[in-house]
C-alpha cells in the first residue's frame, strides 16, 4: 500500500509539474511573440495560395480563452479588391487549438474558429462578370468551413447584400454557430435587418452535402413579436408606428444545391399607427395565413391561400392572389374580391384621398380584376362586376342590379352597364324618392388625355312604365375648366304627371327640381323636349352660355305654385321653359272652396331663388275659406292674422303676390276688400265682434284698415288695425277707444246681476299689440280708462259716487302658452293673474282689495288668491258681491277643488272691525278656501271663533255655520224704516244652519244655541231653534216675511228650566220666584220685525206651569219680572198684618195659569197658587198699548189666621217671554178667614185696595220645638210637605 501511495503522489506530482510548465510555455510564448520573428506574412502567403485572393493580417497574437488557447489574427481582410463580388473584413478571428492534438503531433490543429465583428459584403451584379484571375476558390473555403473545422461561429457580424437592381440590404447577424457532422450542416443563430426590424429573427441552416451544388436541405426562419417600425415608416411615409409585432415561421427548400419551394406561415400580426397630424390610433392585425412562393426558370411565382385580415376600420376577407413575375413581366390575378370591404379599408391608406366620399358611395358586390405591367405595352387592366350595387353619396346615386364591363388600355377604354329592375337613388337625382327603372342600357366610351378628358354617352334606352325615355350625349372636360354637358332626350309617348314628377333629376337645378317635384300634383303630360348644352354646375347656362329649353302641355292638371299652398285644380296649364325662366297661364280652377277666375304666374329665373314667383289672380268666396289657404302658403303674416281674427261672412277681391323661394324677402302680396258684414274673433281676448264698416288693405307686410267700426254687445268701438313685420315677428296693433253708458251694456251683457251695482258712462283707449312668429304669439295690451262719470253701489273700498275721479289701468302680456293679465283701480284694487288661453281656469291669480300690505306674486304660487285689508268690512254689503259672483260662476265643483277653474282658492281678509248686521267683531281674520263639499271659511275675531260651509250653489243648498265661541251686544240703536228700504236682498237668503258651542250676548251665557233657517218668497222660516244651558232648554219655531212695506213676526215655542228664578236672575231679570222648576209654552205673533214688538198687533199665549218653591220679597233697586202687576203696596200691608208667617217668604206646590193676548191686552183667568198656608186666585188685564191695570186677588188661608197673597203676571216686551211671578206677600196679625184685592191704574203707577175681608176666630194650637208638623196634622199633601222641606231658614 506504501509503495501504491507513492507511485500516486508522484504521479500527480509530476501532472501538476508539466501543467505548470505548459503553462508557464504558453505565457513564455504569448509574451515573446512580439520579439519572434514576423509569422504574418508567411500566413497571408499561406492563406493566399488556398484562397487564391489577396488576404492581409494586422496582427498576430495569442491568448487564453475559456475554451481553451488560441491564435488571434487582428484585422483579417479577405478578396479586397474594386471588381470582387465578395468582400470580407473581420475584426478579430480567434483560432482556438486542439491543445493535446497539437502536443501529439507537435503540429498547430485548430478546433474552432471565432469571428468577431466581421463584414461581408456581397454584390450578386459582380459575379457575372469575373475572369478567371478574379474567381474565388469556393473549394477550399467549402473544405476550410464544412470539413475541417468542426465548428466555428461568428458574433456581431453584418452582410451587406447588393441584389441585382443595385438595392443594398443590411443583415445584422448577432450570433451564428456552425456545426460539421460528416455531412451534416447545421448553423443556428440570429439575424436581424437594420432598415426592416429593431429586434432579431430566430434562424436554423440545416443542409446535407459536401459541396455546395451537391447540398440538399431547408432554411428555416423564426419571428418572435419582430418590430418592423423603421420599415414601415420607411415605406409608408409620414406615420407614426407605435407599435409592431410580426409572428412568423418560413421554411425554403434547398435542392442540388437550388432553391426550390418556399412556405411562410403567418402567426398573430399586429400594427398600431398614427398618421400625421390625427390622434386616432389605427391598427392592422393579421391572425394567421399562407404564402407558397416557388422559383421558376426566370422569375417567381407567388401564390396566398386566403386569409381574414382585422383592422380598426373593419374586416377583409382577402381571397386567393396570384402574381407571377418573368422578366420584366407582372401579372396580378384576384377574383372575387369582395368591393365594400375593400373600399371599406381605404381610412387605412395615409394618403390624401376623399376616402369618405368614397365609402359613402357604400359600393357593394364581387368583382374580378386583372392587371398587366409590360415594357413595351404598358399597363392594361379590366374589371368586370356582375349585380353591382352602391348605397350612394351626395354627389352619387344609389343603384342595384346593374352589370359592369369596363376595358382599359393606356389612356382610353370601352364601357357598358346592363341591367333590368334597376332601382337609382341620390341627390344627384332625387332626395326624397327613388327611381324604379324597369330596364336601363348605357354604353360608351371615355378618353382621358393630359389636359383633356371625355365621357360619351352613345346610346341609352330607359324605360318605367308609361315614361319612355331615349337619348345620347357627352360630358367633357378641359383642364380646371367646368365640365360641359351635350344632351337631347326626348319621349316616345304621353305618360302622367305621377311617373313625371318621380324622375325629375337634381342635377337639372335643385331649386327646379324642388319647384316641379312639388308644383305638379295630378295630370297628363302629352308629351316631353329636353335640350340641355352648357355647363354643367350652371344649369341651365349661366351667363348665356348654354341652352335649357323643355315645352309640356298638361291636360286638368292640378299645380301647386308653392310646396306648403294649395294647388290650383282643374286647369290647363301650359308650362314653357326657356333656359332659367318658366311661364304658366290656366283660364279657370279652384283653390280650396276659393274660387279662380284667371290667374298668371312667371317665375323670370328658376334659379334665382331670390326673383321668385309671381302670381296675378281674381277670387272670391267666404272669408272662413281664405284661412286654409293661407295656412298652406308662405304668408305667415297674413295667415297669422287671419288666426288672431277668425273671420267670417262673404268677400270678394284681386291680390298679387310675389313669392320668393329663398325666403330672402317677406312674400309681397297686394289685397284690398271691404269688410262690412263680416265678423271677427279676437283669440287673445277670445271675444267676438261684428265690423259695421271699414276696408282692409294689405300691402307686402303691412296691414292697415280704415274706417273700421266694431261692434260688441251693441256697444260701437272705433278701431284701427295696423301690421307689419320687424325681425322674425309680425307685429299686429289694434287700437281701439270707447265711450259707454253702463245701462245699455249690462242690457246686452249676459251678467245681469252685476247691473245694480254699476251706473254711469265709461270712456277709455286701449292699444292690443300682437307679435306672431312661426312659433308664438306674443300679447301686450295696454289701456285706461276714466271712471269718474261712473257711480258704483259695492262695498267699500270700491264704492264710488258719481265725479270722483278713479282711472281703471288694464295691462294683457304674454303668449300663446302663458298670458298675464294685471288691472289696478288706484290703490283701492289689484289684480294680477296668468292663464293659459283655451284653458278652463286661472293658473295664477291674485286679487288685492285695499291697501295690501304683503301682497303675492303670480309665480310664489299656484291657483288664484284674493287678499283684503279694510278698515271695515260689512258682511251684508259683500253678500250682495257674493250672490252675484255665484250666480255667474260656471265651474263644476272638481275644478273649483283642484284650483284650475276661475274661482279662487283662497280668501283671505283681515279688517280690524267686520260687522254682521248691527253686530261688530273687532281684529277679524277671515279665511276662505274651496273644499270637497263647498267652500270653507273661518273667521277668527276677538269676540267670535266660527267655521262655516259654503256650498257651490249656496242659495239654494244653504250655508252651515259651526261657531266654537260668539259674543254678541245688544248695546245699539236699530235704524229706523224708511220708505227707501232696500228689501230684495230677501230674495237673496241662502239656509241656514247655524251651531253655537259657547255663545253669549251682553255677558250673558246663553250655552249652546242651534238655529235653523229656511227661506221663503217674503222672508225665511226658523224651522228650529233651541238656547242649551246645563239643564234649562229654550226650545222655539217660527217665520219672519215683510209684505205690504210692512214685517210679520210669529214665535212659537216652550222654555223649561229647573230653577226659573236663577235662570232669569242670570240675564239680569229680578224675580220673587225661588226654586222652582218650570216649564212655559208660548205661541206670539206681532205685526212688526222680530226685534220690534208692536203692541196693538201682539196676539197668542202663553201658558206656565211652576213646580213647587216659595216666593221671597224683591228689592227695589232690582229688575222685576212681570211688574205690570206690581204689587209692593198689597205686600207691605199683608206684611204689616201677617209678619209672623210672610215675614221669610211665601212657599208654594204649584203655581199655573195662562195669558191670552189679543191686541196687546194680556188676560188671564185661570193664574192660582197653590201654597202651604194658603191659595191664591188671579183674574184680570192689561193693557200693553197704554199699560193699564185691571186684576182681582182672592187669598184663602189654610191656618187659623187669613193670609191675603197677590198674584201678578205679566209678559216683558223686550225680551218677547211671558212668566209667572208672585211680587210681594203681606203677612197679617190677625185671624183671616179670606182676603180680596183689585189692581187698578198703570204699570208704572198702580193702586191697591183691600175690597173684602173675612175673618174668624181660630184657637191655635201650641208648636213643639223643633217640630216639622204642619198646622193640619191630617193633610199630608204634597203642600204641606214642601212647606215643611223649604223652611224660612233655607230662603235665600
Amino acid at each position: 500500500m506504501r509503495t501504491l501511495s507513492w507511485i500516486l503522489n508522484k504521479l500527480w506530482l509530476t501532472l501538476a509539474i508539466v501543467l505548470v510548465l505548459v503553462a508557464v510555455g504558453l505565457s513564455l510564448l504569448r509574451y515573446s511573440l512580439p520579439y519572434l520573428p514576423d509569422l504574418t506574412e508567411p500566413l497571408e502567403e499561406q492563406l493566399e495560395a488556398r484562397f487564391q485572393q489577396p488576404v492581409s493580417i494586422s496582427d498576430l497574437s495569442m491568448t487564453w480563452t475559456r475554451e481553451g488557447p488560441s491564435v488571434v489574427l487582428d484585422n483579417l481582410v479577405l478578396l479586397e479588391r474594386e471588381k470582387s463580388p465578395l468582400q470580407v473584413r473581420v475584426g478579430e478571428v480567434h483560432v482556438v487549438l486542439d491543445f493535446w492534438n497539437t502536443l501529439l503531433d507537435r503540429q498547430l490543429i485548430a478546433e474552432q474558429f471565432i469571428l468577431e465583428d466581421a463584414r461581408i459584403a456581397l454584390d450578386l451584379r459582380k459575379f457575372s462578370g469575373l475572369d478567371e484571375t478574379e474567381e474565388l476558390n469556393i473549394d477550399y473555403i467549402n473544405r476550410l468551413f464544412l470539413q475541417q473545422l468542426e465548428k466555428f461561429s461568428l458574433n456581431n457580424g453584418e452582410l451587406l447584400l447588393t441584389n441585382l437592381r443595385g438595392v443594398t440590404r443590411k443583415i445584422d447577424i448577432d450570433r451564428l454557430s456552425w456545426t460539421n457532422e460528416g455531412k451534416k450542416h447545421q448553423g443556428i443563430g440570429q439575424f436581424r435587418m437594420e432598415d426592416f426590424a429593431t429586434n432579431s429573427l430566430n434562424f436554423i441552416i440545416d443542409l446535407r452535402g459536401d459541396r455546395w451544388s451537391e447540398f440538399n436541405g431547408q432554411f428555416y426562419v423564426d419571428s418572435q413579436n419582430v418590430d418592423i417600425s423603421p420599415w414601415l415608416e420607411e415605406q409608408l411615409g409620414d406615420i407614426d408606428v407605435q407599435a409592431s409585432n410580426v409572428n412568423f415561421t418560413g421554411w425554403l427548400d434547398v435542392r442540388n444545391g437550388q432553391l426550390f419551394e418556399g412556405l411562410l406561415k403567418l402567426r398573430d400580426n399586429r400594427i398600431t399607427w398614427l398618421d400625421a397630424g390625427a390622434d386616432e390610433l389605427k391598427w392592422l392585425q393579421l391572425p394567421e395565413g399562407e404564402i407558397i412562393l416557388r422559383p421558376e426558370a426566370e422569375g417567381w411565382l407567388i401564390n396566398s391561400l386566403p386569409m381574414t385580415v382585422n383592422t380598426s376600420v373593419g374586416q377583409l376577407d382577402i381571397p386567393r392572389i396570384a402574381w407571377q413575375q418573368l422578366t420584366d413581366v407582372h401579372d396580378i390575378s384576384i377574383d372575387d374580391m369582395d368591393i365594400g370591404e375593400v373600399i371599406g379599408l381605404l381610412p387605412l391608406i395615409p394618403v390624401e384621398l376623399d376616402t369618405n366620399g368614397l365609402m359613402a358611395l357604400g359600393l357593394n358586390g364581387k368583382a374580378s380584376f386583372r392587371y398587366r405591367m409590360h415594357p413595351v405595352s404598358g399597363r392594361q387592366w379590366s374589371l368586370k362586376s356582375e349585380n353591382l350595387s352602391a348605397d350612394g353619396n351626395d354627389s352619387l346615386p344609389s343603384f342595384n342590379g346593374l352589370d359592369l364591363v369596363v376595358n382599359s388600355t393606356a389612356n382610353q377604354g370601352y364601357w357598358r352597364v346592363d341591367g333590368r329592375n334597376v332601382r337609382l337613388a341620390g341627390n344627384s337625382l332625387s332626395p326624397t324618392q327613388a327611381w324604379d327603372i324597369d330596364t336601363l342600357s348605357l354604353s360608351g366610351s371615355w378618353l382621358v388625355q393630359p389636359k383633356h378628358w371625355k365621357v360619351r354617352l352613345e346610346q341609352m334606352e330607359l324605360a318605367k312604365d308609361d315614361f319612355l325615355l331615349a337619348g345620347s350625349g357627352q360630358l367633357t372636360g378641359n383642364g380646371a375648366d367646368t365640365p360641359q354637358v351635350d344632351a337631347l332626350l326626348s319621349t316616345q309617348q304621353p305618360f302622367s304627371v305621377s311617373t313625371a314628377r318621380t324622375l325629375l333629376p337634381s342635377v337639372m337645378g335643385q331649386g327646379v327640381k324642388d319647384y316641379l317635384t312639388n308644383a305638379l300634383v295630378s295630370g297628363e303630360a302629352k308629351g316631353l323636349e329636353v335640350l340641355w348644352r352648357g355647363p354643367v354646375n350652371e344649369f341651365p347656362g349661366e351667363k348665356q352660355n348654354g341652352v335649357f329649353n323643355a315645352r309640356v302641355d298638361f291636360d286638368t292638371l292640378s299645380y301647386r305654385f308653392q310646396p306648403n299652398w294649395l294647388p290650383l285644380e282643374n286647369a290647363s296649364l301650359k308650362l314653357d321653359f326657356y333656359n332659367k325662366a318658366l311661364r304658366m297661364s290656366a283660364n279657370a280652377g279652384h283653390i280650396h272652396e276659393i274660387r279662380v277666375k284667371q290667374v298668371d304666374a312667371q317665375i323670370p329665373d328658376l334659379t334665382d331663388a331670390e326673383q321668385g314667383l309671381q302670381v296675378q289672380a281674381n277670387v272670391s268666396g267666404k272669408a272662413e275659406s281664405l284661412l286654409p289657404v293661407f295656412e298652406q302658403s308662405p304668408l305667415d303674416s297674413v295667415t297669422e292674422t287671419l288666426l288672431q281674427l277668425n273671420p267670417k261672412g262673404e268677400v270678394e277681391g284681386a291680390f298679387e303676390l310675389d313669392i320668393p323661394f329663398n325666403g330672402s324677402r317677406e312674400v309681397a302680396v297686394e289685397v284690398s276688400t271691404p269688410l262690412q258684414g263680416v265678423s271677427i274673433t279676437v283669440e287673445a281676448l277670445q271675444q267676438t265682434f261684428d265690423i259695421t264698416n271699414g276696408q282692409l288693405t294689405v300691402e307686402n307686410s303691412s296691414v292697415s284698415t280704415e274706417g273700421l267700426r266694431l261692434n260688441w254687445y251693441g256697444m260701437p268701438i272705433d278701431t284701427q288695425v295696423s301690421g307689419e313685420l320687424s325681425d322674425e315677428e309680425y307685429l299686429l296693433d289694434i287700437t281701439t277707444a270707447i265711450d259707454w253708458q253702463s245701462e245699455p251694456l249690462f242690457e246686452q251683457l249676459p251678467y245681469p246681476q252685476w247691473e245694480p251695482f254699476f251706473y254711469g258712462a265709461v270712456n277709455g283707449e286701449a292699444d292690443l299689440a300682437l307679435r306672431l312668429s312661426n312659433e308664438d304669439v306674443g300679447v301686450e295690451l295696454e289701456s285706461q280708462f276714466d271712471l269718474t262719470g261712473l257711480e258704483t253701489s259695492l262695498p267699500e273700498p270700491l264704492q264710488k259716487d258719481f265725479g270722483e275721479g278713479w282711472q281703471l289701468s288694464v295691462r294683457l302680456n304674454g303668449n300663446g302658452d302663458q298670458l298675464r293679465l294685471r288691472a289696478n283701480i288706484d290703490d283701492r284694487l289689484s289684480w294680477d293673474s296668468l292663464w293659459q288661453p283655451g284653458s278652463n281656469g286661472w293658473q295664477q291669480a291674485v286679487l288685492n282689495v285695499g291697501e295690501v300690505s304683503s301682497a303675492d306674486e303670480p309665480g310664489n304660487f299656484t291657483g288664484f288668491a284674493v287678499n283684503a285689508e279694510l278698515p271695515q268690512a260689512d258682511i251684508g254689503q259683500w253678500y250682495s258681491v257674493i250672490y252675484a259672483l255665484a250666480e255667474g260662476a260656471g265651474v263644476d265643483s272638481e275644478q273649483q277643488s283642484s284650483g284650475e277653474g276661475w274661482l279662487p282658492d283662497s280668501i283671505s281678509i283681515e279688517t280690524p272691525q267686520l260687522r254682521w248686521g248691527q253686530q261688530k267683531f273687532n281684529q277679524a281674520d277671515i279665511q276662505v278656501w274651496p273644499g270637497e263639499s263647498g267652500w270653507q271659511a273661518r273667521v277668527d275675531a276677538s269676540n267670535a271663533v266660527l267655521s262655516a260651509t259654503i256650498p257651490e250653489n249656496f242659495v239654494q243648498q244653504g250655508i252651515s255655520i259651526r261657531a266654537d265661541y260668539l259674543a254678541l251686544s245688544t248695546g245699539f240703536e236699530l235704524p229706523e224704516e224708511s220708505d227707501e228700504t232696500n228689501w230684495s236682498w230677501l230674495e237673496k237668503v241662502p239656509p241656514l244652519n247655524f251651531l253655537c258651542r259657547s255663545c253669549r250676548i251682553d255677558e250673558k251665557d246663553l250655552g249652546e244655541v242651534e238655529l235653523i233657517l229656511s227661506p221663503l218668497d217674503d222672508g225665511f222660516s226658523i224651522e228650529k231653534m233651541t238656547l242649551k244651558k246645563d239643564s234649562d232648554e229654550l226650545t222655539l219655531t217660527g217665520f219672519w216675511r215683510h209684505s205690504e212695506e210692512r214685517g210679520f213676526s210669529a214665535l212659537s215655542g216652550s222654555l223649561s228650566s229647573e230653577d226659573l228664578g236663577d235662570l232669569l236672575r242670570d240675564y239680569g231679570l229680578e224675580t220673587a220666584i225661588r226654586d222652582s222648576a218650570a216649564v212655559i209654552d208660548f205661541d206670539l205673533n206681532w205685526q212688526d220685525h222680530l226685534h220690534q214688538f208692536e203692541w196693538e198687533s201682539l196676539n197668542g199665549e202663553i201658558k206656565w206651569d211652576l213646580e213647587k218653591g216659595y216666593l221671597a220679597e224683591v228689592s227695589d233697586g232690582g229688575a222685576r219680572l212681570f211688574s205690570m202687576l206690581s204689587l209692593d203696596s198689597i205686600l207691605r200691608k199683608l206684611t204689616l198684618d201677617f209678619r209672623d208667617i210672610f215675614s221669610q217668604g211665601m212657599f208654594f206646590t204649584d203655581l199655573t195659569g195662562s195669558v191670552q193676548v189679543e191686541d196687546g191686552v194680556a188676560n188671564t183667568n185661570d193664574a192660582q197658587l197653590l201654597g202651604s198656608a194658603g191659595d191664591m186666585e188671579i183674574r184680570g188685564w192689561t193693557d200693553m198699548n197704554t199699560g193699564e191695570l185691571n186684576y182681582n186677588l182672592t187669598y184663602a188661608p189654610k191656618v187659623t189666621s187669613s193670609l191675603p197673597i197677590i198674584l201678578a203676571w205679566m209678559v216683558n216686551p223686550p225680551s218677547g217671554l211671558a212668566a209667572l211671578f208672585i211680587d210681594k206677600v203681606l203677612h197679617d196679625a190677625k185671624v183671616i178667614s179670606r182676603l180680596r184685592y183689585q189692581v187698578t191704574g198703570t204699570i208704572d203707577d198702580p193702586v191697591v185696595e183691600e175690597i173684602e175681608r173675612d175673618s174668624r176666630p181660630v184657637d191655635l194650637p201650641e208648636l213643639e220645638e223643633n217640630s216639622t208638623d204642619s198646622e193640619a196634622d191630617d193633610d199630608t199633601s204634597a203642600t204641606d210637605g214642601a212647606a215643611d222641606e223649604q223652611s224660612p231658614g233655607s230662603a235665600r
